[in-house]
């Protein structure tokens, strides 16, 4: 088992011995993740390695074990997290998000094709201020 950061909102993970069958992993928990999860995990942005300082600095209440249903961080804690999460969670989705944004359909929505275009590289106002069929010849010029 490696120890990682939770950086998505949150990881269930899979536990016989927890009463619903996982023990959940708030984000920012710092928690030891068995070997097997690792790869997929980093792979799609849910954990992050810790540095050792910060492993030092954080106490997530695992220290009973992942297997056990005490594991996870109290919830009283919660509310308090909650105010800082949304800002929190827009940094994650912007790099956590590993898989390749895939290209809308012809009839999808402009606002697709915006988001679209900006992880293509265009420039988020230019693709806003570009007509639809524009944007769209734009970013097949790209390739």
């Amino acid at each position: 088992m490696a120890r990682h950061k939770v950086v998505a909102s949150f990881w269930n993970e899979p536990s016989s011995g927890a009463p619903n069958g996982y023990v959940r992993h708030p984000h920012g928990a710092v928690i030891d993740v068995p070997d097997a999860e690792v790869e997929r995990l980093l792979r799609i942005g849910a954990i992050a390695p810790v540095e050792p300082d910060e492993d030092a600095d954080e106490d997530t209440g695992d220290a009973t074990g992942a297997d056990d249903p005490g594991s996870s961080p109290a919830v009283p804690n919660a509310p308090a997290d909650v105010s800082a999460e949304p800002a929190d969670n827009a940094a994650v989705q912007q790099h956590a998000d590993p898989a390749p944004v895939q290209r809308p359909k012809q009839t999808a929505s402009k606002p697709a094709w915006v988001e679209y275009a900006v992880y293509r590289g265009i420039d988020r106002d230019e693709a806003e201020a570009t007509e639809k069929r524009d944007l769209i010849a734009a970013i097949d010029a790209l390739n």
